[in-house]
């Protein structure tokens, strides 16, 4: 592929940009973009540094529509979608640059891997999460507020290597997307018409739970595979509690 786009998505994570921008550096691209979501700290400072435009777009609690703006962005049919505390392995960055040309593919998606606390975690809910990333932005769009999806007119096929995912550094900053991820979630449920349920409220994140951590075992991940677990499940607690005090005339946040 000889004609692509690198957007990297941007909110205060001057401490992994570096590592992201320079993970791709490998590759032959048309121009490097970095969407920030008015950041406060050295975001624009490093993007000069590299010599990369930096665009201000806020992210107005819809990550569909972010992305999709950030399509409007690219000077090339075909992006390649970064966030910011994501890095290319040197596999990935083979697989894209031995695609051809012009691929029949609408889109590519490719492997996830999250460390957190040190810890790659290899179980649970994340333990094989599969991202797309790689989009012709002639052939689909992103859709969904948050856990954002690509809908496309073609296939979606299956890239080598893998994408390499730090978030979450601290409980704090967890907890704070937790709290922000279930009130975009639960607010995109009440405007589709999903009505909460206290059953749903108290059984689902406990079910859940199980699930990850001892189904899905994500116990042998060590104390991260705890945390993440138990994070997971709050998160699916958050959204049905949320959903279930909506009402018309009171926001979510």
């Amino acid at each position: 592929m000889n004609k692509v786009t690198v957007v990297i998505l941007t909110h205060n994570d001057e401490a992994t940009l570096i590592k992201t921008i320079e993970s791709t550096q490998s590759l032959s691209l048309v121009k490097r973009i970095i969407i920030d979501d008015h950041s406060t700290d050295t975001t624009p400072s490093i993007a000069k540094k590299y010599h990369i435009p930096c665009i201000t777009l806020g992210l107005d609690n819809d990550f569909a529509a972010h992305r999709n703006r950030a399509l409007s962005k690219a000077p090339t049919d075909w992006v390649l979608f970064l966030d910011s505390d994501e890095m290319l392995t040197p596999e990935l960055c083979r697989a894209i640059a031995e695609l051809p040309p012009d691929p029949d593919a609408s889109a590519y998606r490719m492997r996830r891997v999250d460390t957190f606390w040190k810890t790659t975690i290899a179980h649970g809910e994340v333990g094989t999460v599969w991202v797309t990333r790689l989009v012709n932005k002639k052939r689909g769009k992103f859709v969904r507020p948050v856990h954002e999806v690509w809908e496309n007119e073609g296939t979606i096929e299956s890239l080598t290597g893998k994408l390499r995912h730090y978030p979450h550094p601290t409980v704090a900053e967890f907890l704070e997307h937790v709290n922000r991820y279930s009130s975009i979630e639960a607010n995109y449920r009440a405007r589709t018409g999903r009505a909460g349920d206290i059953v749903d409220v108290v059984v689902t994140p406990v079910a859940k739970f199980i699930y990850t951590y001892v189904i899905r075992q994500g116990f042998r991940d060590g104390p991260a595979g705890f945390v993440y677990s138990f994070m997971m499940s709050f998160h699916s607690f958050l959204v049905r509690a949320k959903l279930y005090q909506h009402t018309d005339t009171t926001p979510l946040w």
